[in-house]
Parts: C-alpha cells; structure tokens; sequence
C-alpha cells in the first residue's frame, strides 16, 4: 500500500530572491503578458548591425590599407612620379661611393643615364619600367650625407666583404641617418670576387651577422654579381617604407642643376639663386618660402617648367599609353594643348608656370618688432638704470674685500656670477652652480705653486725613465710617438672636460644642493628664489619676469590648431605640382652664402609651410646618446639638426614630466629623456632632431643625443631648484637648533616664511633666530636625528639664452 509523502513541521522554507530596487525577470514577463516593445526590438537590432558594421569597416580599412601600399609601391619612379632616390652609404673606407653608382647603373644595356653633377645620376632602365636617382657623398662629409638622407627613398648601405667591425665614422652614420628617419633601407656587399671561392661563404656569413645586430630582418646582396644587382634594384622599389611626417607634408627638391646668377647692380651684394631638378611630395607655391638646406630661408621670384632631362622614346611612349593622367593635363588644357603637343612643346621651350604676388608673398619677418617701447612692459620685470647703477658700484665696493686664496671664477662667483652657470635667467641664475664650479676647478688642479710644477715634471721623468728599455734607438722613438700625441691635445680643454665631469658627479649624489655663500648675504644671492608649498599644485604665473627676448619670438594661443590648419591648407593650383622638372628662381641669397654650396656635396630644398620662418621658443625631447662620453652642461653651444633645418643655439634642460612646472636640469643626464628648451624657428611636430657638440680644437662634430619636437611652447615653466642645507646643533624633542644654513640674523628672518624638511622625512619651520650669526631655532613635527640633514627647497623659473645662429660650419671629414 503506497502513500504520498506529506511535509512535516520542521519543513525547510527558503528565503525569496531580492531583487531590489529593479523588478525580476518574470514579474516583468507577467506584468507585459507576452507583449513585446517595439523600442527593444529597434535597439536589439540596431546592435546586431552595429557589430556587423564594424566588422565590415574594419575589412574596408584593411582593404584601404592594403590598396594604399600596392599603389605606393607601382607609383615609385613610374613616368608620372618623380624619380627613386637612392642613397648609396659606404660603410667601409676601402668602398668608394661613385664606383658603386656605376655598378648601379651599369645593369641594363638600355639604360639611359643622365648627369648634372658629380654626385647625382638619374637613369631610366625600360626593362623595369623604373627611373632612379642615385645619391653619394665624398668620404667623411657627414652633413652632406644627412642632408642626402633628408629626401633619399631609400639607402644603400654597402659594406665590404673583410669588414669584421663598423668604424667609428660608420656607426656614427648609421646612428644619425636612423635618428633622422629612414623610409627603406637595403644592404650590399663588395669585395666577395677578391676571396677564395673557399671563404666567399664564411666571409658573406660574417658580413650578415654584423648587419643583423641593427637589422635582423634584412637580406644582404651581393655587388659583384649582376644578377644580384638587378634583384637588388627591383627589391628597393618594391619595399615597404615607413612615411616620415616633416618629408610626406612638405615640398621638397634635389637640386640636379645649380647656378647663381649675381645682382646686376654693384652695391648689392645679393644675386638669384636658380636651383632646377623634380617637384617631390607637395606642391611648389611661388608666393611661400623655401629653405635651403645649410644655405638659410629665402623667397622665391617666379617658377620655370622645364622639359624633363631624363627620358627616351620608350618612356615617351609609356607616357602616353598611361592611364592615369596627372593633374598636368589640366595645366596643358587651360594653356590649349593636349599632353602628346606638350610634351613635345616642352623639348624646346621653358614656361613661367607662377610668378610671386608682391602683395601675397609671405614676407622673411623672423622677428616681432615691438609697437612701442612701452610694450609688455606690464609682463616684464627689467632693471632700471638706477638699479643698473647700483649694482656695479656694488660689484666694485665688493672687489676690494675678497678672502685670501680666492679664484678669479669664486671672485668672478661672489661678485653676481658669470657666464659659466648651469642654468639662467637673469643675472643671478649662475649663483647656484658657481661655488660648485669653484670646487670642481680647484679640486682639478692637483698642486699650487711651483712645488706641484716640479713634482709633476719629476713623475713625467720618472715615468720616461721606466719606460726607457734597453734599446735606446726604441726609447727614443717612443717619446718622439709621446710628443706627437702630446701635441694633438688641448690641456686646456682636459681641465675642462674634468672639471665638468667632477660637477656632474657630485650633482648626481647630492642633487641641486648648493652652499650659502660666505661673504653675501642669502637674501641677495637668492633674491630671486620663492618657497613653494607643493612644486605640483602651487600656482606660477607664466607671464611673470619674462626676460626682454620674449618681445622678438611669437605666441600662438592654441599651436594645435595652427598646426591643423597649416598642415590642411589646400595647395595651390598654379604652383609646381609633384614630379615636374622645373626651376625655381630663388631671390635674395649672398655672395658669401653662395659661395658655401659645393658641387660633389647634394643640395636639398624644402619648402615651408605658415610661420615655419618665426622665431619662437622650441621644446625638444631628448636621449643622450651611449657613444657620447661628455659631460653637457646647460647652456652649452649645441648644434641642432631638426629636421630640414640645422642651427645652433643654448639648450635649457628640464625634466620630461606631467604637470604645469619642470624642474630643471643642470646637466644631460646619461639615463633618461629631457626636455631641451631652445630659441629657434617655428616647426610642426613631429619632426626628428640630431644634437652635435663642436670640438674646437679639432673641428669635428660628436653626437650628443637624438630625440623629436614635442611642440612650440615659451610658456613651459622651467624651474631651478636650490636645496639649502643644514646641521643639527642641538636637540630636545622635536626643537633643534640648526647652524651652517645661513650666516646672519637678517637672512634667517628673510627666508622664516618657508617649510624646512630633512632627510629623514621630518617636517618643520623656523621659530626664532639665534644670535647673530646664522644659528637658528626650529620646530619639527617629530624628533630630529643627530646625523640627520636639514634642508630647505628654493625655487625660480629661468630661461634659455638668445645664441641662435643658422649658420653652421660643416665639420672637418672624419673619415
């Protein structure tokens, strides 16, 4: 007999779900009773296809992408587009350059080649259907080379086949031709027909594994061999190049006919400047400036249309089946011919396609000219004559009273500081570093007197002696070797070089700490620092004490939208369109600037977009480069390669970092990325930029550091920071008494206002001066440490110098 169970008592009851404020799923369904919302079937079906459009965009894009390259790739050197520039890059002393252009050009039986100057071959090989332009420089002419790589499409590195390790020169050519941008790059070896066919194949393995550490992913070709020759050729115009920005958003030329025609009028001194060869990337605009590189920034007069130099009959032809006609033809129609009647009116005459409107023609104002000499005078904290006055009769009274056994750099430090400071922006910005170069340079002499001369004398005998064997003809030729290498060097600069480099070393361990100075008061040699209660949220003004210089550079209120527009401006319809020959008549160029352009060496011109000729103050990001050993101090002389423009100018170092205020740096730190402050021309980033660092004594040009253009900004707050230190005297819970801070009772009521901190984490301020000299009581929020170090944080903006110069001397040949 079965029976149905029946639930006791003690039944368990669960808790209903709490849905909270939200009704549950099935009161919803019981409360719509099968009825469904058309707004819910709309947007569940807007999301399906929102999802199925953006996998069909993103195939779109893919496809755009893919179509972009292959068109990139069939337009190189075609009969509408400029020739392939092909830079050729010996790496090795024992390869010359024009040998291997030869080669180059030497593959086909059918190829035309044309050549205007010694350093530039333009050729057209029918089998490829391909024009190229083949680049090379003399030995060790570094600029050349970088300016060759400015337009090249590609570079030829070529290096030989008992090349075991690149020269310094080479990696320094390597390291700076990356450092600008390089589109596409190939590599070839010469000499492999000189081994043992037994070598040949550990030789090229060699040769391979040293392009691989830079370049593991490119295949090394054989220049011997003229199969490999022609694979070589076909390879470079179908590689896959990476556009570099300043180049793809600006005109440019190489120069493939130069001539200087002088002004005709004896008190000039200018002439024109009439530079001919192939329009690249951008349309040439009469009315905009051009500049031409290591020459300066100049305007133009008219543009020629010139029949192109570099053509048969096959590539007439070609010309003529081709599809896809250039903008040329509507220029051709509104003239009243056809492109076949052109072509052939352009073997015989030359046309002023543009003249320069005087009215339009942007005009080569590089300067702001104040309206008034009142102007930012509200912005500008400049002394008066008065105080002018004083301060020298200052300086003087301070002459006469200097400590024993001071230098003339202390004396020089003591009296306001010099030009030989980190960092400045007036004439107190030196004061912080002079003491430390003071140190440094007396630490760098190791004896005075006479005593340490003959001590010195006595080591270098005593040091000939040793190295005396027992051959005295071999002794004698190695102090002959001694005396050259002697005389190769400047002590002058070893002194100097070690005196920068002790300052950098302690400015490592003990960062932006500086000593109060003995014989001037604290609050004249820091009158120009503040306290900050947080160097991140306390407020700086930007227009405060601006120097004088800020009247000559432009401001912009928003520089991404200048850069926007500049970088959108439509091109000009009656300009020199891309891949004509024509000739541009460049007007208002020197004798003395003329006279600098060299026919082995390639000449590039750049044209300008708006405002790219004012003057402005520019903000770098900057790495030091790991082969450069010296010590760069701010405010040195560097010379700046950014990109189409070199130039040489003061750098101010800060801080790479968020926020409205940069601390800055005294020197290039080896390890991590700055930010380089300089007065210069106006440019749009992002464009690369090469730091070099004159050598005097040898005329030679090291590479400082590398890096790209942040932006144009002269309200970047730039602040140097002085750390005051400290010791405790005496101690009783959380009051001590601190000396060596300052030297008088005046100082310490100056500075009272500002927070002290130490080492140890401790937070305090000053109650009360002691005595009258420089001991004083202070109040911590804990108790202070015996071997703790009191400091206090003093902050004031400074900023770069005015040395700008354009004009760079090419360095002497290195190779």
């Amino acid at each position: 007999m079965s029976s149905a169970h029946k639930p006791g008592p003690l039944k368990q009851q669960n808790k209903a779900h709490k849905t909270g404020k939200h009704r549950s799923k099935s009161a919803v369904e019981t409360a719509v009773k099968g009825r469904v919302a058309p707004k819910s079937v709309s947007r569940k079906g807007n999301q399906e296809r929102s999802r199925q459009e953006k996998r069909n965009q993103l195939k779109q894009l893919r496809q755009a992408k893919r179509q972009a390259l292959l068109t990139d790739k069939r337009g190189r050197g075609v009969c509408d587009a400029p020739p392939h520039v092909i830079l050729v890059v010996p790496l090795d002393s024992r390869i010359d350059g024009a040998e291997v252009v030869r080669k180059l050009c030497s593959t086909d039986p059918d190829t035309v080649v044309n050549v205007r100057r010694p350093h530039l071959a333009t050729v057209v090989i029918p089998r490829l259907k391909r024009r190229y332009s083949f680049l090379h420089c003399p030995p060790g002419h570094l600029y050349g080379l970088l300016d060759a790589g400015k337009v090249a499409d590609t570079i030829l590195f070529v290096l030989h086949a008992n090349c075991c390790q690149l020269s310094a020169y080479a990696e320094t050519c390597l390291s700076c031709l990356v450092g600008q941008g390089v589109p596409a790059c190939a590599f070839a070896v010469e000499g492999l027909s000189d081994i043992a066919q037994k070598g040949k194949s550990k030789a090229r393995k060699a040769v391979e594994a040293l392009v691989a550490q830079r370049f593991p992913k490119e295949k090394l070709m054989n220049l011997d061999a003229e199969a490999e020759i022609a694979n070589l050729l076909r390879s470079m115009s179908d590689k896959k190049t990476q556009h570099v920005s300043y180049r793809d958003n600006r005109p440019s030329l190489v120069a493939e006919d130069v001539q200087f025609v002088p002004s005709q009028d004896a008190e000039c001194s200018t002439g024109c400047l009439q530079v001919s060869g192939y329009v690249r990337s951008r349309t040439f605009d009469a009315n905009r400036l051009v500049h031409v590189v290591g020459v300066g920034d100049f305007q133009m007069s008219h543009i020629d249309l010139l029949p192109d130099p570099c053509t048969d009959r096959h590539w007439q032809r070609l010309q003529r089946q081709h599809q896809h006609r250039s903008r040329a033809s509507s220029v051709c129609s509104d003239m009243g011919m056809d492109m076949d009647d052109a072509s052939t009116a352009e073997d015989t005459t030359v046309r002023t396609i543009q003249t320069a409107d005087p009215e339009s023609r942007e005009p080569l104002v590089s300067e702001r000219v104040p309206e008034s000499d009142d102007d930012m005078d509200d912005e500008q904290d400049l002394p008066t004559e008065e105080e002018i006055a004083m301060s020298q009769a200052e300086t003087r009274r301070s002459k006469k009273h200097l400590p024993q056994g001071t230098s003339d750099y202390q004396a020089a430090w003591i009296m306001g500081g010099g030009d030989d400071g980190a960092v400045s922006g007036d004439d107190d910005d030196d004061d912080d570093d002079g003491m430390l170069g003071a140190e440094m340079s007396s630490m760098s002499k190791p004896m005075d007197g006479a005593d340490s001369d003959e001590d010195w004398q006595d080591m270098s005998d005593s040091d000939g002696d040793d190295s005396d064997g027992e051959d005295g003809e071999e002794g004698s030729g190695e102090e002959d070797g001694d005396d050259k290498y002697d005389a190769g060097m400047d002590m002058a600069e070893e002194e100097e070089q070690l005196r920068r480099l002790q300052a950098q070393r302690d400015e490592e361990m003990f960062p932006d700490e500086v000593d109060t100075p003995a014989n001037v008061p604290a609050r004249l040699h820091f009158g120009g620092y503040r306290g900050l209660e947080s160097f991140r949220a306390s407020p700086w003004d930007h227009t405060e004490g601006t120097p004088a210089d800020y009247r000559r550079i432009f401001q912009f209120q928003n520089y991404k939208t200048l850069k926007k527009a500049a970088m959108n401006e439509e091109e000009s319809q009656d300009g020199a369109l891309p891949s004509w020959y024509v000739t541009l008549h460049i007007i208002g160029v020197s004798v003395e600037a003329a006279a600098t352009i060299r026919d082995d060496v390639p000449l590039v011109v750049f044209g300008l977009l708006q405002h790219e000729h004012k003057m402005s103050v520019l903000n770098f990001s900057l790495t030091k480069h790991p082969t450069c050993a010296l010590s760069i101090q701010a405010e040195d002389d560097l010379i700046f390669h950014c990109g189409w423009r070199r130039f040489t100018a003061s750098a101010l170092f800060s801080q790479h970092t968020t926020g409205n205020k940069h601390k800055a740096e005294r020197f290039l730190p080896a390890s991590s990325t700055v930010v380089a402050s300089v007065y210069g021309p106006i440019c749009y980033a992002p464009i690369p930029v090469l730091v070099f660092k004159n050598d005097p004594f040898s005329g030679q040009h090291f590479l400082v550091g590398t890096g790209s253009l942040l932006g144009v900004n002269p309200n970047r707050l730039i602040i140097q920071k002085a750390i005051l230190s400290g010791h405790p005297y005496k101690i009783n819970r959380r009051v001590a008494t601190i000396r060596f801070m300052f030297n008088s009772r005046d100082d310490i009521m100056f500075f009272k206002p500002v927070e002290l901190w130490s080492k140890h984490g401790r937070r305090g301020h000053i109650k009360d001066p002691l005595g009258t000299h420089g001991h004083m009581k202070c109040m911590f929020n804990r108790s202070l440490k015996a071997q703790d170090t009191v400091c206090m944080s003093l902050y004031k903006r400074v900023f770069p110098k005015w040395t700008f110069s354009p004009v760079v001397a090419a360095p002497q040949s290195s190779m």
